[in-house]
């Protein structure tokens, strides 16, 4: 008997909130909130320009990973586009 795999999927309710978090006004971030893929949601934020969103999705890594680590290792956190474009970080 097979196992049935479960489909990854886009937060996109928790990337809404950090829009919202970002100062986004509400149009935009219900937007966010019902995009279809984690690349439709770099389209809207950078077509709105939602400043710092890519920050705090590297925020939101960096503090998930020292957690993980127990904070005993040094952690940098970049996020890339499909091109290989920096679109944030964040480091100790």
């Amino acid at each position: 008997m097979q196992k049935k795999r479960s489909k990854k999927h886009t937060d996109t309710n928790f990337l809404a909130e950090l829009g919202k978090k970002c100062g986004a006004d509400e149009k935009i971030v219900e937007q966010i909130r019902n995009a279809n893929t984690a690349r439709h949601v770099q389209d809207i934020v950078l077509e709105n320009k939602v400043e710092g969103f890519f920050v705090q999705v590297c925020l939101h890594v960096y503090n998930q990973m020292r957690k993980h680590s127990e904070e005993k290792v040094p952690i940098e956190v970049i996020l890339f586009n499909f091109d290989g474009n920096i679109l944030g970080r964040h480091s100790s």
